[in-house]
């Protein structure tokens, strides 16, 4: 029997990975390529269907280090979740688990919705490229950084206590409403704009009185929101404010 070194979850589901046969291909192949790690593979059942679809099922059966298991309720997915070494996704919430769960990510996307997950350094991106995704999936098993985020950025864990308590105030009569701050927002609004030469974040925001909602860099990849982002020329922002 086959001896693994490192045991990986894989969940896919993604029209951009599982609708194209070239890239199911490349994906495998990768798996493959990586044959001193173990692959546990709850199958989509869109995945599978798209497997079929495009001849690949013997190619998925004939990987020696691929397990693929039928799909998995959700305790019996974070019980493997928290048994494994690495997960392989193109999933948002799996990203959001792993983090919580202080894991290691490789997230099988070109940009994500959960930046956090990236800024905490738990999670990485990575291209549809054989060489990028086993490359970057041993740096990522042979990283020495703790895997417990330095900041709580989804929370503190502690909503169901939050909860809780307002359900028992409310049961009692005990629950506040605080009374809404009023604001016109008649004048303020959302809009698009290039960055025509480099500039701190917070200058700009400052000398155009807007707030930056989300940054796009000049191929139109979101980048993370912080104090010190220096802006570059050609970015594009989305901004919030008044115009007037």
């Amino acid at each position: 029997s086959m001896k693994f070194t490192k045991k990986i979850l894989v969940t896919l589901h993604r029209p951009s990975n599982v609708d194209n046969a070239a890239n199911l291909q490349i994906i495998l192949d990768s798996f493959e390529m990586l044959s001193d790690f173990h692959f546990i593979f709850p199958i989509h059942p869109r995945t599978l269907k798209n497997l079929d679809k495009f001849g690949l099922l013997d190619r998925i059966k004939s990987i020696r280090n691929l397990k693929v298991i039928d799909p998995l309720g959700y305790i019996e997915f974070l019980s493997i979740l928290f048994y494994v070494d690495l997960v392989v996704t193109d999933s948002g919430g799996v990203q959001e688990e792993c983090f919580c769960l202080e894991k290691r990510c490789l997230t099988l996307r070109n940009n994500t919705e959960r930046p956090e997950t990236l800024f905490a350094g738990l999670n990485k991106l990575v291209t549809l490229n054989r060489t990028d995704i086993t490359g970057t999936l041993k740096q990522l098993l042979e990283s020495k950084d703790d895997t417990k985020p330095k900041e709580r950025l989804l929370g503190d864990g502690k909503s169901a206590l939050a909860i809780l308590k307002i359900i028992k105030d409310y049961q009692y009569e005990k629950l506040v409403f605080p009374t809404p701050r009023m604001q016109n927002w008649e004048d303020y609004q959302f809009h698009l704009e290039e960055v025509n030469s480099d500039i701190l974040l917070k200058e700009f925001e400052k000398k155009n009185n807007q707030k930056i909602q989300i940054i796009f860099d000049s191929k139109g990849i979101p980048q993370f929101i912080e104090p010190d982002f220096i802006l570059r020329k050609g970015f594009r922002v989305v901004t919030f404010g008044n115009l007037n």
